[in-house]
């Protein structure tokens, strides 16, 4: 009986012939290269044609918009920017300043005006100056301190102010009260569109100031009068204001 041993050795992986292996290396290059392709060049090919018909629509829905513009551009509101243009009044009306007496006290009590929307500031104040000045209408309980008579010379609203000519019937008769109260019913009125404007009063083109003083009684006036200056200079228990 023999005594040899018989050793299985591991048998060597059977290699692919050179031809099958060539096949293989190309199939996975070809693979990887349509992968490549699609990524690089379809995909953003498709996101490419996505964002044309996208803008080709947001241009049509410009079209649209400047059509419709083109055909309501009548019944649009338009505004006017230039420089230097007049004010307009948009948000208030302007206001007539006439008097109420209660006990000791005299209250300003303003009665506003209708005006258009168009009207210029010079042409509403204007109305309303010419309202006072006309007097109380019959069946109100409207008190002037202003004489009968008293005409509006000029009026001019310049950015540093207001200019206001009257004539001399402005300056005729009563005391230092009708004349105080006189100067505040022409001020307020004046200033109902822009509370904080300075008004320049004068009669029959002379400045009523320190050099020319209002009427008998000389009462004496800053120039520019402003309503704040106003309450400081005069008595707050002779004159107030529901305004």
């Amino acid at each position: 009986m023999s005594t040899h041993r018989i050793i299985d050795f591991p048998k060597k992986p059977r290699r692919l012939s050179r031809p099958w292996r060539t096949a293989l290396v190309s199939l996975l290059i070809g693979g990887s290269a349509v992968g490549l392709y699609w990524q690089g060049v379809y995909v953003p090919r498709q996101q490419s044609q996505a964002m044309v018909v996208q803008l080709e629509e947001l241009t049509d829905s410009v079209k649209q918009i400047e059509a419709w513009l083109q055909n309501n551009a009548a019944e649009l509101p338009t505004t006017d920017n230039s420089v230097g243009s007049p004010t307009k009044i948009a948000e208030r009306r302007p206001e007539s300043y006439w008097l109420t007496v209660s006990g000791d006290e005299i209250i300003l009590t303003p009665q506003p005006l209708t005006v258009s929307t168009d009207a210029e500031s010079e042409v509403a104040i204007q109305a309303a100056l010419e309202m006072l000045l006309a007097g109380p209408k019959q069946g109100t309980d409207d008190v002037t301190a202003i004489p009968a008579g008293t005409r509006l010379l000029s009026l001019e609203v310049l950015p540093q102010g207001i200019y206001i000519d009257l004539s001399d019937d402005f300056a005729q008769g009563g005391g230092s009260s009708s004349m105080t109260t006189r100067v505040a019913q022409i001020l307020y009125t004046a200033t109902s569109l822009e509370p904080e404007a300075g008004v320049f009063l004068s009669v029959e083109g002379q400045p009523l100031d320190e050099n020319s003083p209002l009427g008998g009684e000389g009462l004496v006036l800053a120039q520019p009068l402003t309503r704040a200056q106003f309450v400081k200079d005069f008595p707050p228990n002779l004159l107030k204001s529901t305004n």
